[in-house]
């Protein structure tokens, strides 16, 4: 009797799991899940009486919405839609401005802007290169002004000590 009350409850087990299981497919295929858009497929104009957002957090990147309620610009809700130029955009909650949240995109911006880091260097070491040999000319340049300078004043003192000295009557 007991082995008959095992095997029963054992069934009833058996029975609630594969119950529980159907259950749980059903309501998976219930879930609509939204799909993430780009802003091509964003509408251009929204319906009149309608207000147009956009939904963006980690999970759904950029869901539009469309509905008759005026909504706060809040997380995860914007009112700002995406630039037609991102493949799959992201709106950074942080900067406050849409981005991009494919990691392939992501990574060929990256390299982008280490292209452009290695380009400004150079540059940065050219025009450093460029300073030191004007300032080596604006020294040079210097120089020759004192120098200069220094021959004026000598002229100058000397026309005024000519100037100061009493004229010989040969001379008058």
């Amino acid at each position: 009797m007991a082995e008959e009350n095992k095997q029963v409850e054992a069934t009833e087990v058996v029975a609630g799991q594969e119950e529980a299981t159907k259950q749980a497919e059903e309501a998976k295929q219930e879930v609509e899940v939204p799909k993430p858009v780009t802003a091509d497929e964003t509408p251009v104009e929204p319906v009149k009486g309608a207000n147009v957002y956009y939904f963006s957090n980690d999970k759904y990147y950029c869901v539009p919405i469309i509905t008759p309620y005026e909504l706060p610009n809040v997380y995860p809700i914007t009112t700002e839609a995406p630039s037609k130029d991102l493949k799959n955009p992201k709106y950074d909650w942080g900067l406050m401005k849409w981005g991009e949240g494919d990691a392939k995109n992501l990574q060929a911006q990256i390299a982008k802007v280490e292209d452009s880091v290695k380009a400004l260097t150079t540059s940065q070491a050219s025009n450093l290169q460029i300073n030191t040999k004007m300032q080596v000319s604006l020294d040079a340049l210097q120089a020759v002004i004192a120098k200069q300078t220094q021959l004026l004043t000598q002229l100058s003192s000397k026309q005024a000590a000519k100037a100061t000295e009493p004229k010989s009557e040969e001379q008058a």
